[in-house]
């Protein structure tokens, strides 16, 4: 009888059940336990790295593509009271006025669009979205680093300008005390001041 022969995508998901069930008990693993699992495995220790500094970047992703979520989730249900609102008072004005049936029209053109809306909110294309939440963390990081930047050139100027005043505080002490000895020079010798 031959062995059975499991497929990647069977290993892959055997060894996560495992996993979980190993440390459903504990607290988790070490990154030294998890080398020393991934050799036994044939796993490089620098592909476990590289698989851990992937997951960290991941985080952040995940919960920018929440937050998408909800705003496009937020801006649905806005979107959904405003065209019952809307198109309830075009129906009464249109009871109201009389005549032939028209609040249907706007009813229909805005329906659409309020449809692709929905459509967008309940199945969203997730590479659009991941690329989306990636440019999105990319721009505040570099606005966070902007920031950080002038925060340090702040404080050089700062810097610089505490030691051109310290230097100028210096130069004008040092012109004074000369100024002071020089004045006091001169009233000891100069002419001795005449008598009425």
């Amino acid at each position: 009888m031959s062995e059975k022969t499991f497929s990647s995508d069977e290993v892959r998901q055997i060894l996560e059940l495992a996993i979980e069930h190993q440390t459903a008990s504990g607290d988790g693993m070490t990154r030294k336990e998890l080398v020393a699992a991934g050799r036994e495995l044939g796993v490089e220790s620098e592909q476990i790295d590289h698989a851990i500094v992937a997951l960290q970047r991941r985080g952040p992703v995940v919960e920018e593509l929440a937050r998408i979520e909800q705003r496009r989730m937020r801006r649905l249900k806005s979107h959904a009271v405003t065209f019952a609102l809307v198109n309830l008072m075009l129906f009464a004005i249109n009871v109201l006025v009389g005549g032939p049936w028209w609040f249907f029209w706007p009813l229909l053109g805005w329906g659409f669009g309020l449809a692709m809306q929905a459509k967008g909110a309940w199945m969203p294309d997730r590479e659009r979205d991941e690329r989306r939440a990636e440019q999105r963390l990319e721009r505040r990081e570099q606005k966070a680093l902007r920031a950080a930047r002038r925060e340090q050139r702040q404080q050089k100027l700062d810097e610089i300008v505490g030691k051109v005043g310290d230097g100028a505080l210096a130069v004008a002490t040092t012109l004074s005390e000369k100024i002071e000895a020089e004045l006091a020079s001169r009233r000891g010798r100069g002419p001795k001041s005449r008598r009425p």
